[in-house]
């Protein structure tokens, strides 16, 4: 993987953790939804990850 793929999707992981500490399950989920489904998540968001899709289902 390359920087700047690496760059984009602790971006949109950090967005995506950001909206889940402020309680917006739905929208968290959305911004995480693209990068855990089409490629591997970096391994410092692997429990914001499983957090966010936790209280998305919940």
């Amino acid at each position: 993987m390359d920087d700047d793929t690496l760059r984009a999707k602790c971006q949109a992981m950090s967005a995506a953790s950001d909206l889940y500490k402020a309680k917006d399950y739905v929208k968290a989920y959305e911004t995480a939804k693209e990068t855990i489904a089409n490629d591997v998540v970096p391994e410092t968001f692997n429990l914001s990850c499983a957090w966010i899709i936790y209280r998305y289902l919940k």
